[in-house]
């Protein structure tokens, strides 16, 4: 395993935020405080409604659980609120986020989070390292529009994501994002269990696989067939969908395919007329074919170690669906 955490897929603008202890909007009024509706895959939280900043609360837990990976398979899952991924988060641009975590009684191991919308230390995982049976929390103020992944922070990296440890926060931006008919939520990851794939029982992390990057398991949100049967991801001829797209990891690239019906319409590279329109063409950094269809996903962006702040969001917001390197403190963990 190299020790990098692959990224997600934008579907609007990237995200960057700071630590701030402000309690106020910008003009100075008193926020009105809100808890955070938060959702498990592959459902997503309602579009914000609000025209103006909160103070919201997010209150999450860490639970270390048995579940299902597949027929007959369990694992020894480490979860944030008991599901993989996380729960997905969703604010508003301008709104000064509290961010409470509490480690259950039971586990057996200390766990953070590093929000990658924070630009702080750790993006909160200095301020979060939380031992079983312990409460942590920390405020920061979510700056400009845009989707991001978070994940434990708490040595071995990889470790804790590998066995689970991950989500998305979406930040609205400050006039909303355009209305669709269906909105999911959806996490590529890979788990790396001592057995083969399919073999039964309770399976246990395996080091030597996750260093050779050979995971059995190559699963959408959690688990094998999580998003078939009766949780498959429906929608009805003609309405438009939204997916927020992740890649946790921790090793391997998503290559995440949409099969559809070729769009009415395609465009290429050029000046979105709104903003955060999906279905047109946004101003890319590189030349980049979109189309105008239903569903829109775009390239995956990949989280690095070390890397600032290779791609910058231009200042007039237009990029939405960019191929974008982000923000992660230096690391020298390794399998």
């Amino acid at each position: 395993m190299t020790g990098k955490i692959k990224g997600i897929l934008v579907i609007t603008l990237v995200i960057t935020a700071a630590i701030t202890a402000m309690m106020t909007s910008p003009a100075g009024i008193h926020a009105a405080e809100e808890k955070a509706v938060i959702t498990s895959p592959s459902r997503v939280p309602p579009p914000i409604t609000r025209t103006s900043p909160a103070n919201v609360v997010v209150d999450m837990e860490t639970v270390e659980k048995k579940g299902r990976l597949a027929d007959g398979v369990e694992y020894e899952f480490w979860t944030f609120n008991g599901t993989v991924p996380g729960p997905m988060v969703r604010v508003r641009v301008g709104d000064t986020v509290e961010f409470h975590l509490k480690n259950n009684a039971v586990s057996k191991n200390i766990h953070s989070i590093d929000i990658h919308a924070v630009t702080g230390p750790g993006g909160g995982a200095k301020a979060t390292q939380t031992i079983p049976g312990g409460a942590t929390a920390f405020q920061w103020k979510a700056i400009n529009p845009g989707l991001y992944i978070y994940h434990c922070a708490t040595s071995h990296i990889p470790t804790h994501i590998a066995n689970g440890m991950y989500g998305l926060l979406l930040v609205e931006p400050e006039k909303g994002l355009p209305k669709v008919d269906k909105e999911f939520y959806v996490v590529q990851s890979e788990f790396y269990t001592a057995g083969n794939f399919g073999e039964p029982g309770l399976q246990a992390l395996s080091i030597e696989k996750a260093r050779m990057e050979q995971p059995p398991y190559v699963v959408f949100n959690g688990s094998v067939g999580s998003i078939t049967g009766e949780n498959t991801l429906k929608a009805k001829v003609g309405e438009t969908v939204r997916l927020y797209l992740g890649n946790a990891g921790p090793n391997l690239v998503s290559s995440f395919h949409v099969i559809i019906p070729p769009p009415e319409t395609s465009c290429h590279v050029g000046k979105a007329p709104d903003p955060l329109d999906v279905r047109t063409c946004p101003e890319l950094p590189r030349p980049f074919t979109c189309c105008k269809s239903p569903v829109v996903v775009t390239p995956p962006a990949r989280i690095a170690y070390g890397v600032k702040d290779v791609t910058p969001v231009p200042p007039n917001g237009t990029v939405h669906s960019a191929v974008v390197f982000t923000t992660d403190p230096p690391t020298t963990e390794r399998y």
